[in-house]
C-alpha cells in the first residue's frame, strides 16, 4: 500500500459512547487535527455534534454486525475474529475512506467509541499506510455514562456497566504497545488547556494551531451543557458495579501520571471474560429481554388509520367462558370492544353463575348464557353457534383486548381474500397493570412448526359454517384453536388459512394449556393424512418432536468439496463413516487438480471403503460449480451437500435427513449446525435480511439448549431458504430446476430453494438433527480470494432481477421485524405505520431528510407533516441517526410506498443504494436540492471538508431519480442539463410553528439589531463587520447561532444555535428593533432562498438586507454591500423607530398573506405527484 504522507501521524480517540469523545476530537480539531469531511450531523442526542466520520461509524456498526454483535452487545468478540476472511473487503473499504480523507493530512484523528473494540482490525491497517499512532483514551465516571445511555437508549444499568467496561478494558488493552495518554473527561471541561497540553507533551507533538488563537472558539464549544449526568459514586455491589469502580479508580490514577496499577486490568479482563460465559446471553436475547425496542415499536404504530371496511354487513360474534375468578377481567373486554370501529359484533358470555355486569342489561350485542355445570361448556358453545346467524366466530378470554380496529381490518382482509376460512392474527401480553410485551409476531401458515407448536396464539376467527361442518370446537383447554386450524388445513388446504400480520390482541396470560390434549389433536391430524409417525415430547413444554417413518431404503449420495487443504476434510470424513448408522450412501468428494492426489494419498491410508468416490474438477471455482459437477456423477436418488469442516455427532442424522426428504410435499432438508462452543451457526435463513438484503442466519449465537424467539430455535419448521453447508434434495427434483446456478458464489443455496419453493415444495429445517461445523468450508475460504466489490455488486443485482418479490415478503419471518442484522427485533429505524385502506388510497412517501435541522425540517418534515394532516399523504422518515442508514431494496420495497423524497444523499454507500432503487424499485423518486453545493465559497466552512468531487456526485444522485425539486429559479437553471423534470418550491412557514409567536419591540434602552443564522455565514458576517463596529456604543448588537471573533468585543448579546424544536420561539425572543440579513454576491448566495427574511419578517421585525437575487421583491431595505450603503441604511432606520416598526409590519404580512406552508400544499401534493382529486 502507498502511505498516506511520510510523517504523518494518526490519532486515535478511545472512550466508551457518552464518555466525552465527541467533545476531544472537536478540541483537537480546532487544534488543527484534520477529521475529515461528511461528519455525522448534530442532532438532539448530540447537539454540537459527533465529529466522527459517517463512513466509519457506520462500517464499524457493520462490522461488529458482521460478527453478531453491535455497539449495545458487551460480549466478546470471536477469538481471533479480526483475521476473519469475512472482512478482506471491509480492510479494503476503510483503507479507501483513510486514503480519500487524508492523504495529505500531517496530523489527523478518528473517533467512533467502537474503536475500542475493534483496534485489532484498525491498528494494523493504519501502520500499513505507514502512519505512526497515537491514542488519547478519555474515561468517564461509569454511572454518569449509565445515566446518559438510559436517557438516550433506555439501557438497563447492568449492561450499561458491562458496556463501560469491555468497551475501557478492551481500548486499554490492545493499545499498549502504542504511544497513548489518558484523560478524564471531567478533566477536560473544567481545564481544557492543561488538558491538552498534557497530551501534547505525552506524545510529543505540536499542535499545528497555537492554542492562543483557537482559545475563544474552544470556550464557545466546551461549556458546562455538554456534561447533563454529574454522579461521583456507585451504589451497589453487583460485581459488574463493583469492577468499574475499580476500573475507573485505576483509569484515573493513569490519568494523573500514576500508572503502574494498569497491569491489574488484566485481572479484571479476565473475570469480565468469565462473567460473560458464565451468562449465556448475546444479541439476541439483549433485544428480547429489553423491552425497550418493542415500546419503541409502539409508538410508531400507535396510530394506524383504517378505513371502515367495504363490507359493512359482515357479522362476527366472539365467545367466552367465564371462570368465576375472571369475573373482574370482563369490563376490560367489553370496553376494548365497545371502542371498535366495526360495528357489526355480538359477544356471548358462558358461565356457571348469573349475570352480575349491568352492560348486559337489555344489550342487543351482549349475551349472557348461564350454565349449571362447566361439563356443559362445548354443548352451550355449540347451542349459541346453531342459534346465532354471525358469519365468522372467535373464541376469546376474560380480559383480553384489541386495538380498535382490529374488527375492521379483519372484515377488510376476509374481503380481500374471500377463501380464507380460518384466521390468525399477532399479539403481545397484556399485564394488569396495563402494560403490553412480549410480542408475538407470526409466520404466515407454517405446517412444520405448527406440528411443532400451536404458534397461532390465542386470537383466531372461523368461518361459523366451516366450523359447524367440522363438527364444532373440541374442548381442550385452551387448543380449541389448534384443532381446528388443523382439521382447516386437512379438509380445505393450505389457501384456506390466512395470517393478518399486523399486532391486533393483547392476551392477558391467565389460562394454562393441556399439553396432553395438544399432543392429541396433532396425532389425529396425521392419522388424517395417514402418515405414519411417532410423536414426542421434548424438554421443552408445548413443542412437539415427529419422527416420521422411513418410507423407502433409498440411496444417499453425499457431495463434500475440498480446495487445497485435506485436514477439515480428515475430521468430517472420521466421524461421518464411523457414526453414521444408516448405510445406504456413497461420498463424492469433488476437488480440482492441485489437491486432488493429496486426497488420495490420505484416503490409502485408510481402509478400503468403495463408497467414496474422488472426482477432480479441472480448475479452482466457486462451491456452486463443485457441487453440479458432482451431482452429475452422483448415483444416489437424493444428494447431500455437506460442508468439508462439519462433523457428525449423531448416529440417526442421515436417517433423520431423509424420513423428511421423502414426505411428498418436502423438496429440501436442512439440519442445525452448531459451533465448538455450542452456538448455533445455521438455523435457516430469512430472506432479504442483512445488510445486502438478500438472506440472512437466524438465532445465530444462541446456545443448542436456548428457546429463541417463539421458539424459533427448537422447533423443526419451514424457512424460504437454508444454506448449502447440509442441504439434502431429490436428485430428480434438483436436475428438474436446474440445478445450482454456477454463475453465483454468494447466493447459490438460496437460489437453489427459491427454484424448489418456486415449483411448490416445502423447505424445511430440523433441530433434532445436528452437526458441527469449524470453519466456513474450504472452497468458500479459497474462493474469497477471488471475490471483489464488482462480483458482489453484480451477484446482489442478478438476486434482485430474478427473486426480489419473494426477497422482500419471507412467509417465515413477519413484515413488522426488522431486516436489519438482528432478527426477531420489531423494526424501529425504517419503521412505517401506513394505514389499512380500503376506499381510498393516499401516497405513500418514504423520506430522507438531511439532518434534524432546518433544512430536513423546511424541505422535508414540515411539509410532509402538514400534508398527512390533510389526509392527502402517509409518509415514514428514515434515520437521520449517526448510521445514515439507508434501507436496503428489500426493506424499501417491503414499506411499499409510492414516493421516494431524498434529500442530499450523496455519500458512497447511499449512491450505491439509491442505484439500486433506480434500476429495482417502481417507486416515483424524487431528489430536493436547497443549495448549490458545488458552488461553496471559499468562507464556507465546509469548502476544504466536502467531496471534491461534490458535483458529480449530485448530477449521479439526481440522474437516478425522476424528479428534482428546488427552491429557487437559479438552482433549476443549473441542472436543467441534468434532469428535464424539475419543480421549484420555495421554502414556506409552518403556521403552527410560527404563526403564534410574537416579538417585543423597544424592550431595552437602545434599540436591538440583531442577526441570526448559522456557521456557514463566516463569509458573509465579513460584510458587516466595520458597521457593527461604529455602531457598537448607539445600539445593542445580537447575535445568534454565529458570532466572528472579531466582533465579539462589540456585540451586546450572544445566544448559541439550538435545536430546530426551539429554534423558532428563541428567535422571537432576541425581541429585535431591526434584523439584518447580508449575503456576499457569489454563486451559491444568488441561488439561495428567501428563508432568512421569512424568519425574520413573521416576528414584524424590519429587515436591512443585501441587494441580491434571493431578497428581490420584498418589503425590505436592500443596500448594496458597501460599508456606506450599510450604515446609511441603518442610521435611517434608527432616526425613526416608529416607521422601522411599520416596515416590520408590513413585511409580516407581506409573509402571512403569500409565504406560509399550509397555503401552499397544492404545490407541494404536485410536487410529490400525489392526486389531490
Amino acid at each position: 500500500m502507498n502511505p498516506i504522507k511520510p510523517n504523518s501521524s494518526a490519532f486515535l480517540i478511545l472512550g466508551m459512547h457518552r464518555s466525552g469523545t465527541s467533545a476531544l476530537i472537536r478540541v483537537l480539531n480546532l487544534l488543527g487535527i484534520d477529521i475529515g469531511s461528511q461528519l455525522i450531523p448534530a442532532n438532539p442526542a448530540n447537539e454540537k455534534g459527533f465529529w466522527e466520520l459517517i463512513a466509519i461509524a457506520r462500517a464499524n456498526e457493520e462490522i461488529l454486525q458482521s460478527l453478531h454483535s453491535a455497539w449495545f452487545n458487551p460480549l466478546p468478540l470471536p477469538e481471533q475474529w479480526w483475521q476473519s476472511p469475512l472482512l478482506f473487503w471491509w480492510r479494503r473499504y476503510l483503507t479507501q475512506i483513510i486514503q480519500q480523507n487524508f492523504s495529505k493530512s500531517p496530523l489527523w484523528g478518528i473517533k467512533d467509541p467502537r474503536l475500542c473494540r475493534l483496534l485489532p482490525l484498525w491498528i494494523p491497517l493504519i501502520e500499513e499506510l505507514g502512519n505512526p499512532i497515537k491514542s488519547v483514551i478519555i474515561i468517564r465516571h461509569p454511572e454518569e455514562v449509565v445515566a446518559s445511555l438510559q436517557a438516550r437508549d433506555q439501557l438497563p444499568r447492568h449492561l450499561s456497566l458491562w458496556l463501560w467496561l469491555t468497551y475501557t478494558l478492551e481500548a486499554e488493552y490492545y493499545s499498549r504497545s502504542y504511544p497513548r495518554v489518558f484523560i478524564t473527561y471531567q478533566e477536560l471541561l473544567q481545564n481544557w488547556q492543561k488538558t491538552v497540553k498534557k497530551i501534547a507533551n505525552t506524545l510529543k507533538l505540536t499542535w499545528p494551531n497555537a492554542i492562543n488563537s483557537v482559545q475563544s472558539a474552544i470556550d464557545e464549544f466546551l461549556t458546562n451543557e455538554l456534561k447533563h449526568h454529574h454522579i461521583t459514586t456507585i451504589v451497589d455491589d453487583h460485581e459488574l458495579a463493583q469492577w468499574s469502580h475499580e476500573v475507573y479508580q485505576i483509569m484515573t490514577q493513569a490519568a494523573q501520571g500514576h500508572d503502574q496499577s494498569l497491569s491489574l486490568l488484566t485481572t479484571i479482563r479476565e473475570n469480565l471474560y468469565h462473567y460473560s460465559q458464565r451468562y449465556k446471553i448475546n444479541l439476541t436475547t439483549i433485544s428480547q429481554n429489553s423491552d425497550t425496542f418493542y415500546q419503541q415499536w409502539l409508538k410508531k404504530h400507535y396510530a394506524i388509520h383504517v378505513d371502515l371496511p367495504e363490507n359493512q354487513n359482515l357479522k362476527i360474534h366472539l365467545l367466552i367462558y367465564l371462570l368465576p375468578e375472571q369475573r373482574d377481567f370482563l369490563k376490560n373486554t367489553l370496553n376494548s370492544l365497545f371502542s371498535q370501529t366495526y360495528a357489526h359484533w355480538q359477544l356471548s358470555v358462558i358461565a356457571t353463575f348469573p349475570v352480575t355486569m349491568t352492560e348486559f342489561w337489555n344489550h342487543e350485542r351482549l349475551h349472557w348464557i348461564c350454565i349449571d355445570s362447566p361439563d356443559f361448556i362445548m354443548k352451550s358453545i355449540h347451542h349459541e353457534l346453531d342459534k346465532i346467524s354471525a358469519d365468522w366466530v372467535s373464541l376469546i378470554y376474560a380480559g383480553d383486548c384489541f386495538n380498535k380496529e382490529f374488527l375492521s381490518i379483519v372484515v377488510h382482509y376476509i374481503g380481500l381474500y374471500p377463501k380464507w376460512r380460518f384466521i390468525y392474527i399477532d399479539e403481545d401480553r397484556l399485564s394488569t397493570d396495563g402494560k403490553c410485551d412480549a410480542p408475538q409476531f407470526k409466520p404466515n401458515f407454517n405446517l412444520d412448526l405448527l406440528r411443532s407448536m400451536p404458534y397461532i396464539g390465542n386470537f383466531c376467527l372461523v368461518e361459523r359454517q366451516i366450523l359447524q361442518n367440522l363438527g364444532g370446537y373440541f374442548f381442550t383447554q385452551g387448543l380449541e384453536n389448534y384443532d381446528i386450524i388443523l382439521k382447516i388445513f386437512d379438509f380445505y388446504g393450505e389457501t384456506a388459512i390466512g395470517h393478518i400480520p399486523h399486532l391486533l390482541g393483547h392476551h392477558l396470560d391467565q389460562s394454562q394449556l393441556s399439553f396432553t390434549d395438544g399432543k392429541e389433536i396433532l396425532k389425529n391430524h396425521l392419522q388424517r393424512h395417514h402418515i405414519q409417525a411417532e410423536i414426542y415430547d421434548t424438554d421443552f413444554t408445548h413443542l412437539y418432536c415427529i419422527d416420521y417413518s422411513l418410507q423407502q431404503n433409498s440411496m444417499i449420495s453425499i457431495i463434500i468439496a475440498v480446495c487445497n487443504e485435506v485436514t477439515p476434510l480428515q475430521s468430517c470424513l472420521q466421524s461421518l463413516l464411523s457414526l453414521t448408522d444408516y448405510k445406504n450412501y456413497e461420498i463424492l468428494i469433488v476437488t480440482h487438480h492441485r489437491t486432488y492426489s493429496e486426497i488420495l494419498t490420505y484416503l490409502k491410508a485408510l481402509p478400503p471403503y468403495p463408497c467414496i468416490r474422488v472426482l477432480e474438477f479441472s480448475t479452482e471455482t466457486n462451491l456452486a460449480t463443485f457441487y453440479h459437477f458432482a451431482a452429475q456423477q452422483a448415483q444416489g436418488e437424493y444428494l447431500l451437500f455437506l460442508n468439508d469442516e462439519t462433523q457428525i455427532i449423531q448416529a440417526d442424522w442421515l436417517k433423520n435427513l431423509l424420513t423428511h426428504n421423502q414426505r411428498p410435499e418436502i423438496g429440501i432438508v436442512g439440519a442445525r449446525l452448531l459451533d465448538a462452543q455450542h452456538r448455533l451457526l445455521q438455523g435457516g435463513l430469512i430472506l432479504g435480511l442483512g445488510k445486502m438484503g438478500i438472506a440472512g442466519h437466524v438465532n445465530q449465537e444462541l446456545y443448542h439448549d436456548q428457546w429463541g424467539y417463539l421458539g424459533r430455535n427448537q422447533a423443526v419448521q419451514n424457512f424460504s431458504a437454508i444454506a448449502d453447508a447440509c442441504l439434502m434434495i431429490e436428485k430428480s427434483l434438483y436436475f428438474a430446476v436446474g440445478g445450482m446456478e454456477k454463475s453465483l458464489t454468494l447466493f447459490n443455496d438460496i437460489d437453489l430453494c427459491l427454484k424448489v419453493k418456486q415449483r411448490g415444495y416445502r423447505i424445511v429445517w430440523t433441530p433434532f438433527v445436528t452437526l458441527l461445523q469449524l470453519g466456513i468450508g474450504s472452497v468458500v475460504r479459497n474462493y474469497q480470494k477471488f471475490l471483489d466489490d464488482k462480483m458482489v455488486t453484480q451477484e446482489i443485482a442478478w438476486m434482485y432481477q430474478h427473486w426480489l418479490s419473494e426477497l422482500t415478503d419471507d412467509p417465515a419471518y413477519h413484515p413488522s421485524l426488522c431486516l436489519n442484522d438482528h432478527p426477531w427485533q420489531p423494526e424501529t429505524q425504517v419503521a412505517i405505520h401506513w394505514g389499512v385502506y380500503t376506499h381510498r388510497h393516499p401516497c405513500r412517501i418514504i423520506a430522507f431528510p438531511y439532518d434534524s435541522w432546518g433544512c430536513g425540517e423546511y424541505r422535508v418534515r414540515a411539509p410532509l407533516r402538514t400534508l398527512q394532516q390533510t389526509g392527502a399523504i402517509e409518509f415514514a422518515l428514515m434515520p437521520e441517526d449517526q448510521s445514515g442508514k439507508m434501507p436496503t431494496l428489500t426493506e424499501l420495497v417491503r414499506m411499499k410506498p409510492n414516493v421516494i423524497l431524498l434529500h442530499n444523499t450523496l455519500h458512497d454507500f447511499q449512491l450505491n443504494t439509491l442505484e439500486l432503487y433506480q434500476r429495482f424499485s417502481s417507486s416515483f423518486k424524487i431528489f430536493s436540492q436547497d443549495d448549490l453545493l458545488y458552488a461553496l465559497p471559499e468562507t464556507h466552512p465546509n469548502y476544504t471538508t466536502q467531496y471534491y468531487d461534490i458535483k458529480q456526485r449530485l448530477h449521479r444522485a439526481i440522474g437516478y431519480c425522476d424528479r428534482l425539486i428546488v427552491t429557487t429559479a437559479p438552482l433549476a437553471e443549473a441542472y436543467r442539463q441534468v434532469i428535464n423534470d424539475i419543480c421549484i418550491i420555495p421554502n414556506y412557514l409552518e403556521k403552527s410553528r410560527w404563526g403564534h409567536l410574537s416579538s417585543q419591540r423597544r424592550v431595552s434602552r437602545k434599540p436591538r439589531i440583531g442577526w441570526a443564522g448559522a456557521a456557514q455565514h463566516q463569509g458573509d458576517l465579513q460584510l458587516i463587520i466595520p458597521l457593527v463596529k461604529t455602531l457598537a456604543k448607539q445600539v445593542e448588537w445580537v447575535f445568534f447561532g454565529l458570532c466572528l471573533e472579531e466582533l465579539r468585543h462589540y456585540i451586546h448579546e450572544f445566544h448559541p444555535m439550538v435545536i430546530f424544536k426551539q429554534y423558532p420561539a428563541k428567535l422571537a425572543s432576541l425581541n429585535l428593533d431591526l434584523a439584518i440579513a447580508p449575503l456576499q454576491n457569489h454563486t451559491f448566495n444568488e441561488a439561495k432562498s428567501n428563508l432568512r427574511l421569512l424568519e425574520y419578517g413573521i416576528l414584524g421585525w424590519p429587515v436591512i438586507c443585501s441587494d441580491i437575487y434571493p431578497y428581490q421583491n420584498a418589503p425590505v431595505t436592500r443596500v448594496k454591500n458597501t460599508d456606506q450603503a450599510w450604515l446609511q441604511a441603518v442610521q435611517e432606520h434608527l432616526s425613526d423607530l416608529e416607521w422601522t416598526a411599520q416596515q416590520g409590519q408590513q413585511l409580516k404580512q407581506w409573509v402571512i398573506n403569500g409565504w406560509m406552508l399550509e397555503d401552499h400544499l397544492q404545490e407541494w401534493l404536485k410536487g410529490l405527484q400525489v392526486e389531490t382529486s
